[in-house]
């Protein structure tokens, strides 16, 4: 049996800031690299935001903490460990960067016994909505509540955090639309009251 390289470094609860909502599947899952499918979404984040950066700093902090005990475990292979970072850029249409960064959190459809999954969804106001049938789109306002953990992939010898995502919060809908380009226009999509009500990082939904 392979040595387990992460022991001491565990997981944690986080809530994120709110951010812009890109590509999130909640409803149906993604089955395009897993046939049993899997709930995601990505979240854009101002990393001058003094929220974001909080947030972002306590992910580095659990990153760095198990770089240090896989290297710790793994001797000289660990001169060569590579550690995938937390954020990816936003970029333009053209590539180019816009300032923003981008975090990914995911759900697998079936966990290890095969039974049923979901990602938990609340509106603005902090209440669970059991029967949430609206795609998000792009440019939503959301939150993410998830389980922040670290991994090691010895094939690779990649260190890196991965988002469980548990539940979403909508704090202001923009609904996807297949329509061609023409939408409504009207800008009455989404909730009426889009006070923000949630609280601060590190706590629940």
């Amino acid at each position: 049996m392979a040595k387990k390289v992460i022991n001491k470094t565990k997981g944690k609860a986080v809530v994120s800031p709110a951010g812009s909502a890109l590509w999130t599947k909640i409803i149906t899952p993604d089955t395009q690299f897993d046939r049993n499918g899997s709930y995601e979404t990505s979240l854009v984040l101002d990393p001058a935001d003094e929220k974001t950066a909080i947030f972002l700093n306590s992910l580095e902090a659990l990153s760095a903490q198990a770089v240090k005990e896989v290297k710790e475990n793994l001797g000289a292979k660990g001169d060569t460990l590579t550690v995938f970072p937390i954020t990816k850029d936003e970029l333009t249409k053209d590539g180019e960067p816009t300032g923003n960064v981008v975090i990914k959190a995911k759900l697998k459809a079936k966990d290890y016994e095969y039974k049923d999954q979901k990602v938990d969804i609340y509106d603005v106001k902090g209440r669970k909505e059991d029967n949430w049938t609206t795609d998000i789109g792009n440019g939503s306002t959301i939150k993410l509540g998830a389980f922040a953990f670290p991994y090691y992939m010895a094939k690779d010898n990649v260190v890196g955090i991965s988002l469980k995502l548990n539940k979403l919060q909508v704090i202001e809908l923009v609904e996807y639309e297949n329509d061609g380009g023409f939408g409504d226009e009207s800008g009455e999509a989404g909730f009426g009251d889009t006070t923000e009500t949630f609280k601060d990082n590190n706590a629940d939904f």
